[in-house]
């Protein structure tokens, strides 16, 4: 299973949780309003937060000066759509270290409504790519 397939595979959050604890990439799980529910490893060791200090936060918590609020807006209107969503962005480490990555964030479609697939959950993949 890779990351791109999580979606498809009518993942629950039991599948996604699994596959952020043997994962190599950096993960985060967030509800529908964007507070994060759970982080990996790997995530934790790239932007230097406890999952104590992030739990119940959003991702706002990594944005400083240099993020380019447009394009979190974009990538959050892509988001509150139900749709996949990529951006690459400054954004900064605890400690207010400044790091370029790009997110990748995927629906986890848990359930389907009248209205089509419900995103109780969004997985995200950060990937560092600069300084």
């Amino acid at each position: 299973l890779s990351f791109d397939q999580l979606p498809t595979q009518a993942a629950t959050l039991s599948v996604a949780l699994d596959y952020m604890t043997y994962s190599s990439e950096p993960l985060i799980l967030t509800d529908t309003v964007g507070r994060i529910c759970s982080a990996n490893k790997p995530w934790v060791d790239l932007c230097g937060y406890t999952c104590a200090e992030i739990e119940g936060q959003t991702c706002s918590i990594l944005q400083g000066e240099e993020t380019d609020a447009h394009a979190v807006e974009e990538l959050n209107a892509k988001i509150r759509q139900g749709e996949r969503a990529e951006a690459t962005l400054v954004n900064y480490k605890k400690g207010n270290r400044r790091f370029v990555n790009n997110v990748v964030v995927l629906p986890l479609h848990s359930r389907a409504t009248a209205s089509g697939p419900d995103s109780s959950y969004f997985i995200a993949r950060l990937r560092e790519v600069g300084a």
